[in-house]
């Protein structure tokens, strides 16, 4: 799987991301949700409580990013 991330619009979440996959934590984790070239949605199932809710760093206006 290849998963491009977008630093420029979202650097908190971009930075928790990586750190969770450098931690292991999405080992044996599934994907819920993907559609291409959009999202992919998965989940932590376990031990959540350690990792803190960052808010949206960007929003989706009428098909275009905005930060």
């Amino acid at each position: 799987m290849i998963v491009e991330l977008a630093p420029d619009l979202a650097p908190k979440n971009v930075a928790q991301l990586k750190r969770l996959v450098r931690e292991g934590r999405y080992t044996n984790t599934s994907f819920y949700r993907v559609i291409e070239n959009f999202v992919a949605q998965g989940g932590l199932e376990v031990d959540v409580e350690d990792i803190p809710a960052l808010q949206a760093e960007f929003e989706w206006e009428m098909g275009r990013w905005t930060e």
